[in-house]
């Protein structure tokens, strides 16, 4: 394993590849970069932890690590603290495109839960033409009524940031400052705000800077959220999509590893009872990530979970520390002598294992007893407020939704 410090190199080299993990998801960052280096001899592959710094964590000789931490971004266990895993995950991206973007001439973001079937010379080719590649989720119509659909793109953004290409121009670098201002203030996980972590944001990218390529080959970026518009096959030599184009990377987003017919866990439309032509992907995908030791990393827990003396930190409390205003320089948030720390216990704001069960349109039991309770409540609300009235609660609903508007409820 070799840590790298990024500085500014007066000679650039050609082309690398990066992703982004927390410790827990190692497996898929490792399947990642054996594809990416197997089809694209001469590039170079970076894997930037978002945990914890742990001299103990070990990795393949070779592979190219960062830690979050030493991507200087000012005042960072603020930012730590302020988002959840989910989130830092991807508000990071920009910061550390852009610490490429100081080495090499092209580079590309890629999902960990990616992985590369061909060279993407189509990509790097772009990129000497252009500054910025974007893939959009889908380019033809859904035409069913199944999840997800086109207002899901409407809410959560028409391109999927799971890759993103970018050349060193400077059309490139303006977007990617944009873009890691956007993201590390406002990187949040709130579709009912009008923001989604860092993919949103890239809604307004082709409006307001030059030079950007949106990638529609079918090969690129397939994953479940296209599968409507794309069928895979396969001649003696490789995949192909729709019969003539080749296959570059298939995006594994939301694999459930022990569901031998699961697709992802974000979506209805098919299993792979329905789609024999994704079995052999599949099942060669989840024993890859097996024979990377994902059994091992999985359990891995994150290092930005907990205050120090182990007690979790809810999502209420990171979004309430976002408006609690506390001197840059003070102690870390994560200390248990922090004001912070304090306002956490006095208002109970420590979460408890398994309480934070995540739950979605997917999994949602609407029998639940505590959903008959709130839909009575609704009722005795709409019979108080009346026909006229009612809609503007609903509307107060929606900006509540978010954490960051509920200041007043906690003291």
């Amino acid at each position: 394993m070799t840590e790298l410090n990024l500085t500014k190199t007066s000679q650039l080299d050609t082309f690398a590849a990066c992703t982004i993990v927390s410790k827990n998801y190692f497996s898929y960052a490792l399947t990642l970069r054996s594809s990416f280096l197997k089809n694209n001899p001469g590039g170079d592959f970076y894997i930037l932890i978002v945990d914890a710094k742990d001299p103990a964590f070990k990795a393949d000789d070779g592979c190219n690590i960062v830690w979050v931490e030493d991507l200087d971004i000012p005042n960072f266990t603020s930012y730590a603290m302020r988002y959840d895993i989910l989130e830092l995950n991807t508000n990071v991206k920009p910061t550390f495109l852009l610490s490429l973007l100081k080495k090499y001439q092209k580079v590309t973001y890629i999902d960990p839960d990616i992985k590369v079937y061909r060279s993407l010379d189509i990509i790097f080719n772009r990129l000497s033409d252009y500054s910025i590649v974007l893939t959009p989720h889908i380019v033809s119509p859904m035409m069913d009524d199944m999840k997800p659909g086109e207002v899901d793109f409407l809410i959560n953004g028409q391109f999927n940031l799971g890759f993103i290409g970018v050349s060193n121009t400077e059309s490139a670098i303006k977007m990617l400052e944009w873009w890691q201002a956007r993201c590390l203030e406002q990187g949040y996980n709130e579709p009912s705000q009008g923001i989604f972590v860092d993919q949103k944001w890239i809604n307004l990218v082709p409006c307001i800077f030059s030079g950007v390529y949106i990638e529609k080959s079918f090969g690129c970026n397939m994953a479940y959220w296209n599968l409507h518009e794309r069928m895979l096959g396969k001649n003696k030599e490789e995949w192909l999509v729709n019969k003539d184009e080749p296959l570059y990377f298939f995006h594994f987003s939301g694999l459930l590893l022990n569901d031998e017919n699961d697709i992802s866990k974000y979506q209805n439309r098919f299993n792979l009872i329905q789609r024999p032509d994704l079995k052999e992907i599949f099942s060669a995908y989840r024993q890859e990530l097996r024979d990377n030791g994902h059994l091992n990393y999985q359990i891995i827990k994150y290092g930005f979970s907990t205050f120090d003396d182990g007690k979790l930190i809810s999502s209420i409390a990171r979004r309430l520390y976002t408006i609690e205003e506390y001197p840059v320089n003070s102690i870390s948030p994560f200390s248990v002598g922090s004001k912070f720390y304090e306002f956490c216990q006095r208002n109970n704001l420590f979460s408890t294992p398994g309480g934070a069960k995540s739950y979605n349109t997917y999994n949602t039991n609407h029998n639940d007893v505590r959903l008959k309770i709130i839909r009575g409540g609704m009722k005795l609300a709409y019979r108080l407020l009346g026909v006229d009235k009612y809609p503007l609660l609903l509307k107060y609903m929606i900006y509540i939704a978010s954490v960051r508007n509920q200041r007043n409820i906690f003291k």
